[in-house]
């Protein structure tokens, strides 16, 4: 194997690393406000989260790391459980 193969490899095994930090971090996030959308009556926090995980879907759609409906379809259904839990402990 030539040595800019070996580099070409290397380099794509970082950013392959990288990416799927990043996801994970994204997977987490979601998953946490889905627990927390279950068990908690606290709005404010959970807004809190969300703003920030929506930062993060936006950085991860310009940095090539997610598609840009995957990234809108995970906000548009947390937005509407969110709403959904808003107007239950509002009756």
């Amino acid at each position: 194997m030539a040595l800019k193969e070996k580099k070409t490899n290397k380099k794509n095994e970082q950013k392959s690393r990288g990416n799927k930090n990043y996801t994970t971090s994204i997977n987490n996030r979601v998953k946490k406000i889905r627990v927390s959308l279950e068990r908690t009556s606290d709005l404010s926090n959970l807004k809190k989260e969300f703003i920030e995980l929506q930062s993060k879907l936006d950085k991860a759609v310009i940095k090539g790391i997610i598609h840009l409906n995957k990234a809108n379809r995970y906000k548009q259904k947390l937005s509407k459980r969110i709403r959904d839990k808003e107007i239950s402990l509002a009756n």
